[in-house]
């Protein structure tokens, strides 16, 4: 008996059988998505330190970036499979460490945070540019890596100079 299709509306997570199966960077934007809710409501409940600063990353590094990734990859015709795990998890432990060294004033976790960040997209560039897909396609996708991975780098030098790390 054949898998149903499961597909999420518009985060690209279509598969056979379980959800996240086509794009596992789609599962972190999922993640991602959900802590900012977490983040929201707890900055309503208890304002803290750095509060808005985390939604924001959390929107815009957690949720928003994986998923154009994952619609880029898609775009593409990029092979989703076990391969593309590494990056997710990459991706993950990046939007993990920068905000936890962020909140407890440790300069070398966002450091960490940030390359993990950078392997991911420099993973996900590499595939990109092995898809031979259509230049117009391939120019959108480099477009998000490149942005995202400028603005790594600037937060990662931001961390450094940060009188607060």
């Amino acid at each position: 008996m054949a898998e149903p299709d499961v597909a999420i509306g518009g985060f690209g997570l279509e598969g056979r059988g379980t959800i996240g199966s086509g794009r596992p960077i789609s599962v972190v934007a999922l993640i991602g998505a959900a802590a900012a809710v977490v983040a929201v409501v707890l900055r309503i409940a208890a304002p803290f330190d750095h509060g808005i600063w985390l939604i924001a990353y959390l929107v815009l590094v957690g949720a928003l970036a994986p998923w154009l990734l994952a619609l880029g990859e898609e775009r593409l015709g990029a092979a989703a499979d076990r391969r593309t795990a590494p990056e997710a998890t990459a991706w993950l432990a990046g939007v993990i460490a920068v905000p936890a060294g962020v909140l407890a004033d440790a300069r070398l976790l966002v450091v960490v945070g940030g390359i993990a960040l950078l392997a991911a997209l420099l993973s996900i560039a590499r595939r990109a540019l092995a898809a031979g897909a259509a230049a117009r396609a391939l120019a959108a996708h480099g477009a998000v890596i490149a942005f995202m991975a400028a603005s790594t780098l600037v937060g990662i030098g931001l961390a450094w100079d940060t009188p607060w790390l």
